[in-house]
């Protein structure tokens, strides 16, 4: 992967919290997705993704930073503390993403292929049995 996460911020505070991501090569981000992965009641993993978030097409160079606020917002380009570049991106949430300690888990996903297929109305016909 060319993205890595840093770290998960401010988590159950909707105004507030971010996760910090950082581009170990140059990439363009569009094929990754965050989800927020709960556990089981045994502790064990689960399947569920309650909260999903696929980036744009957006390019990254190497030893910058991405920036996903869960709060709404436009996307922009700032800097980070230390000076290095940041893209930031908002989520659009006006809800927690990540407001449980031990229960939750950020889950980064390179999406390697993808098909798409709209859901279309469909009228079911009932056939008469003979």
């Amino acid at each position: 992967m060319s993205l890595t996460i840093v770290s998960i911020h401010n988590h159950g505070n909707a105004n507030e919290e971010y996760i910090l991501l950082r581009a170990d090569a140059d990439v363009n981000i569009h094929k990754y997705m965050i989800a927020d992965r709960t556990f089981k009641e045994n502790g064990d993993l689960s399947n569920v993704h309650r909260h999903t978030f696929r980036f744009p097409s957006y390019e990254v160079k190497e030893g910058e930073f991405v920036v996903l606020l869960t709060k709404e917002g436009k996307t922009r380009v700032g800097k980070m503390d230390s000076g290095e570049k940041a893209h930031v991106f908002f989520w659009g949430s006006k809800a927690a993403i990540w407001n449980e300690n031990d229960a939750e888990m950020a889950e980064l996903l390179e999406v390697k292929s993808l098909e798409t297929k709209k859901v279309a109305k469909r009228k079911l016909i009932a056939r008469k049995s003979n």
